[in-house]
């Protein structure tokens, strides 16, 4: 049998190149820090990740903010996190109506979480260990 070079010399066949659309294949990890995700995703990417979540609303209330090393600490592998979740576990005050998630520390669990905002460094390393990101607007 003769290389697919040989073969595109003599003629025989013909190369064809396609234009795929751009798709970023993310690559996942089983544990990341802040540096990482920066080094690994770039804002914008980031940014494109976050879900629209249409099947909650805000609720009134004071805001706060949460950290990704807590979840990591108070969720398990697989879960998803809502408001409702974080007063339950009492990681943010019973009035507490927006939740805003800060990158912090280290995420080794793949995490839905459903909630206000995030910072993209908090997007980026939910997202590379396969989670999902989805803002309550």
């Amino acid at each position: 049998t003769e290389s697919t070079k040989a073969l595109l010399a003599k003629g025989l066949i013909k190369e064809v190149k396609t234009k795929v659309q751009d798709k970023a294949v993310i690559e996942r990890y089983e544990s990341i820090t802040v540096e990482k995700a920066d080094e690994v995703m770039s804002d914008e990417k980031a940014e494109e990740a976050i879900e629209v979540d249409n099947e909650h609303s805000r609720r009134e209330g004071a805001k706060a903010v949460i950290n990704i090393d807590t979840l990591s600490e108070n969720f398990n592998d697989g879960d998803e996190i809502t408001l409702e979740k974080l007063i339950e576990k009492k990681l943010v005050p019973s009035k507490t109506g927006y939740v805003k998630v800060l990158a912090r520390g280290v995420l080794d669990k793949k995490l839905t979480v459903d909630l206000n905002d995030y910072s993209l460094q908090a997007v980026k390393m939910i997202v590379l260990v396969g989670g999902h990101a989805k803002r309550i607007k």
